[in-house]
């Protein structure tokens, strides 16, 4: 008797374990060498080797059902047990077949339901859009959500079924927001805001901010009535919740929207957009208020304290929060963000003069901090895309100018994309820019830039001869102040 019941203990362990194991195999259209099979939430991250005809085949335990990426291939919904064979569809994309493969079929068509939407162009959606009557837009994304309910219903399992309908209303509100956002917006009048202009366009900060103030006033063609902001308000919290974990590990929309309506309850409280850290702080304050359940709690405490690491100016309040955050089960890549930008900051503390950048002028000739000790080092950091940088190069050329033979460089480093380096190359040769001009090699992920912790630009930075920091957050070239400082320095 004890012996067949243990027999039986041992049979009933071996169907749980199995039970969360899944198999995954097929070909690919790519030459990619490896897949990824990952879920952000729970920190899985997996290899999945390819061989040469392009095949590839594993067994791995989940640890449960959800919504996972096979990277390059697509989203996939995996449930324990699954044993799903993916092959590339006739046209695009790929089709599914085998245990769980009904639900992957499912999200995989949900491409053409999309196609109704909108989405698209550098604000996430068409600028045609945004001048569609507020009915109308309601009623598509409606149509949208209907449409994909339609499919979703074909699965029997009630847990992708809650998720996906919660995925894709999320998905349609983010839209509806940016909607509301940007409603009536002239696409001209913002081509014109965002273009990059010759330095020369400027003739001051002054006319710059003129010029500014002109565009967002004539920027709306349209506007919304209190009817219609009312009504899209009414869409856009219908059905949310603060405490919906299930949503929250599996829907990037969700978790998007989480963040959204909390960083917008500062900016009702104060009338206007705070500052990075001051809003970070404000909704830590908030946070046990509106939820419960420790994981979302914990991600959001990481997300703003973060936010508040990397731009908050009281260092008390800086070792305070990364002394709170150090308590909490954050998620993996949340933690070690944290820890990153936490040991940056320590760094800077502790020994500001060891800091160092290695950038490459638009002559490919390494530059380095070190290699400047000896002399004054001004630092600005800006982009091409960033009018209210370029608003300061004229100021900033002409203190070159007047202090050319005197203990000091200047130094502009760009903090474009790495991949619009040829655009910085070219503006800086059009513009004939002086100074020393350098490409961080990161744009604002790079070491140097997280060591300031800068979120915003345009910053300028004073370093002394021994490579000290006099301000991390200096005077611009356009305050008369600046011009007084260092002359007290230089003379």
């Amino acid at each position: 008797m004890k012996k067949s019941n243990l027999i039986l203990a041992f049979l009933l362990f071996a169907n749980i374990a199995f039970a969360q194991k899944i198999t995954l195999s097929g070909t690919i259209r790519s030459n990619d060498t490896t897949l990824t099979l990952s879920h952000q939430i729970n920190g899985l991250s997996i290899k999945i080797p390819v061989r040469k005809d392009k095949s590839f085949s594993t067994t791995l335990t989940i640890p449960g059902k959800g919504i996972y990426n096979l990277s390059p291939i697509a989203d996939l919904y995996l449930v324990p047990g699954s044993n799903i064979r993916i092959t590339p569809a006739d046209t695009s994309g790929y089709k599914f077949s085998g245990p769980g493969s009904l639900e992957n079929t499912i999200i995989s068509s949900l491409s053409e339901e999309r196609k109704i939407l909108p989405i698209g162009g550098d604000i996430g959606i068409r600028f045609s859009a945004l001048n569609d009557k507020p009915s109308y837009f309601l009623d598509l994304l409606s149509t949208f959500q209907q449409n994909v309910a339609a499919k979703v219903s074909k699965s029997t399992d009630t847990f992708f079924v809650k998720i996906m309908n919660g995925l894709i209303r999320n998905s349609a509100q983010s839209l509806l927001s940016t909607y509301r956002k940007y409603y009536g917006f002239d696409s001209l009048v913002m081509q014109k805001m965002t273009k990059p202009r010759k330095v020369g366009y400027y003739k001051s900060v002054a006319d710059q901010m003129k010029l500014l103030q002109y565009q967002a006033a004539t920027i709306r063609a349209n506007f919304l009535t209190p009817a219609d902001i009312a009504t899209i308000d009414a869409a856009y919290e219908k059905d949310f919740s603060w405490n919906d974990e299930q949503l929250f590990k599996d829907a990037s929309p969700y978790r998007n929207q989480l963040i959204d309506k909390l960083s917008e309850i500062p900016k009702n409280k104060y009338g206007q957009k705070l500052e990075p850290d001051a809003e970070a702080i404000e909704v830590l304050k908030i946070v046990d208020e509106k939820i419960q359940r420790d994981l979302i709690k914990n991600f959001v405490k990481g997300n703003f304290g973060l936010i508040y690491l990397k731009s908050g100016k009281d260092k008390h309040r800086v070792d305070s929060i990364y002394q709170m955050l150090s308590k909490l089960q954050l998620l993996p890549f949340v933690k070690a963000q944290i820890d990153v930008q936490y040991s940056n900051y320590a760094k800077l503390k502790l020994d500001p003069s060891a800091l160092d950048f290695s950038y490459k002028t638009i002559d490919d000739q390494v530059v380095t901090l070190k290699g400047l000790r000896g002399k004054y080092v001004y630092i600005d950091l800006w982009a091409t895309w960033c009018m209210p940088c370029k608003a300061e190069i004229p100021a900033l050329q002409q203190l070159e100018k007047e202090y050319h033979d005197k203990n000091i460089h200047f130094v502009s480093i760009s903090l474009d994309n790495p991949g619009d380096k040829q655009k910085w190359i070219n503006y800086v040769k059009e513009n004939q820019l002086t100074g020393i001009q350098i490409m961080a090699d990161k744009d604002f992920s790079s070491e140097f830039i997280q060591a300031f912790q800068v979120v915003s630009i345009p910053r300028f930075i004073l370093i002394a001869p021994d490579g000290k920091i006099i301000s991390a957050n200096a005077d611009r070239p356009s305050n008369p102040a600046l011009k007084i400082q260092l002359n007290k320095l230089l003379n």
